[in-house]
């Protein structure tokens, strides 16, 4: 009986050393994605530029913040302005740059609202997802930012 017990601990065996090159080749093909980045040490930025035209808007609302908020109301203004810098910080600058593109600043009208939100990953892998905000609206707007 011992002998085929011994038997089929080998044959259990044999996949799972077979399974450790795969596992390894995969961490190399996927990247850090698999197992998540293991510093922020470096970072890829993009800087953007909204300015939304106001006709009957009376509320501002910015949604999904991680990062500074700076929101001015201008009794001047006739639009709403939005600007800042979109910054992804990851274990390389490649990585980071390739992550910047899942990073989004969406902007959206109604009859009464102007929407900005910030539209990352769920799950972002140990990387820092970081949008920093400058918002000029008309003094007479209901400003409001939430996460």
């Amino acid at each position: 009986m011992n002998g085929s017990v011994r038997r089929n601990v080998r044959k259990l065996a044999m996949p799972a050393a077979l399974l450790i090159p795969a596992l390894i080749l995969t961490s190399c093909v996927f990247g850090s994605d698999l197992f998540g980045v293991s510093n922020t040490r470096h970072s890829a930025e993009e800087d953007f530029s909204y300015t939304i035209d106001v006709t009957s808007q009376t509320r501002f609302l910015l949604q999904g913040i991680n990062g500074t908020v700076d929101l001015v109301g201008d009794p001047d203004a006739t639009t709403v302005e939005v600007w800042g810098t979109r910054k992804v910080k990851s274990e390389s600058v490649s990585d980071a740059r390739r992550n910047l593109e899942d990073l989004l600043v969406l902007v959206a009208t109604t009859a009464d609202r102007v929407t900005v939100r910030t539209d990352q990953p769920e799950d972002t892998h140990g990387r820092s997802f970081i949008v920093n905000y400058q918002v000029i609206i008309p003094a007479d707007t209901h400003g409001s930012a939430r996460p």
